[in-house]
């Protein structure tokens, strides 16, 4: 399998684009945490509520 991704982006932005997000504080990944978990319950709530349930029966 192939990351198609990265096909359309030339390697120098892709780095800095990574180096950006290693930039962040801990409380901006954590609140785009929460931003994206919001998201998918509003798109798939099914899907997520499975998923969600699989995580709690290993921990």
């Amino acid at each position: 399998m192939q990351r198609t991704d990265l096909l359309d982006t030339n390697i120098e932005v892709h780095k800095m684009r990574i180096r950006l997000l290693r930039a962040k504080s801990p409380e901006w990944r954590i609140q785009k945490t929460f931003e994206l978990v919001d998201q998918s319950r509003q798109m798939f709530p099914d899907q997520t509520r499975q998923a969600v349930r699989k995580q709690i029966r290993f921990l």
